[in-house]
């Protein structure tokens, strides 16, 4: 189950990136990224939590959404016979850094180690 709703990324995250058809797969997968990042603990905290891990949901969905195609990521491109590189991956640096904006504060990060 999705952590956030199209009700909620529409109307408290103010999202205008995902269409509504898109919205639950990006969500669920951004779900799955938030609480294996969290080690499970998102969900055993949601109801602490909620909006916090709702606002992250809806940051790492657009993220996800945003880099959905590979032909917006050029990695690199020859002229002389004509190469190019497509980077079709989303960093796992750029989903985290989606989540720590909303989840920061929450202990939700901590792993036990500094």
């Amino acid at each position: 189950m999705a952590y956030a709703d199209y009700d909620f990324y529409k109307q408290n995250y103010m999202g205008t990136v995902i269409p509504e058809s898109s919205f639950p797969q990006v969500a669920q997968r951004a779900s799955e990224y938030i609480n294996a990042i969290t080690l499970g603990k998102a969900t055993a905290q949601l109801q602490t939590y909620e909006n916090e891990i709702q606002m992250a949901t809806c940051a790492v969905a657009e993220d996800y959404y945003l880099n959905r195609d590979s032909d917006k990521h050029i990695i690199s491109e020859s002229v002389g016979g004509h190469s190019v590189t497509y980077d079709r991956a989303i960093t796992s640096k750029t989903k985290r850094n989606s989540c720590k904006m909303y989840l920061w504060d929450t202990g939700l990060l901590y792993t036990g180690v500094y």
